[in-house]
């Protein structure tokens, strides 16, 4: 289901950024969970799993291979926290939210990631359920 392509306006806040834009979208998990992921949690994986959205759904994102290098790359020899800043120090919600937010990205990922699905399959009804609204208006509202 992923296919889109990165923010290239993300790419200039650095790597990290960059990574966390597209495990974002290809997961639909909150921000506050994917600053949570640790250089363990990606090594060497072909996927990434994690219970995300109102009802707490498991969504797995399989990695493209492109994304799997990147990230490779990205943690070289190091462990610990998975997204960095450029001083190494871990990066925290505001400073996401800020970079992403100033790249135009300013639904949450759970949004992009349903307003992608509704595009490829015209099915309301999933992202309805899924993100736990009330009718298809509030839903098209919510992803559109």
């Amino acid at each position: 289901m992923y296919s889109e392509k990165g923010n290239s306006r993300i790419a200039e806040y650095g790597e990290a950024f960059e990574l966390l834009y597209e495990l974002g979208t290809g997961l639909g998990a909150e921000i506050s969970q994917l600053l949570e992921l640790k250089v363990e949690d990606v090594r060497e994986k072909d996927y990434l799993s994690m219970c995300v959205g109102p009802r707490k759904c498991r969504r797995t994102f399989l990695l493209p291979e492109n994304v799997k290098k990147r990230i490779n790359t990205y943690i070289r020899d190091r462990e610990g926290m998975l997204f960095l800043d450029t001083e190494g120090i871990p990066l925290n919600e505001d400073q996401a939210r800020f970079v992403l937010a100033s790249c135009g990205v300013n639904k949450p990922f759970i949004n992009i990631v349903m307003k992608r699905y509704f595009g490829e399959t015209n099915d309301i009804y999933y992202p309805m359920f899924f993100l736990n609204l009330p009718t298809k208006e509030v839903t098209l509202k919510a992803i559109c």
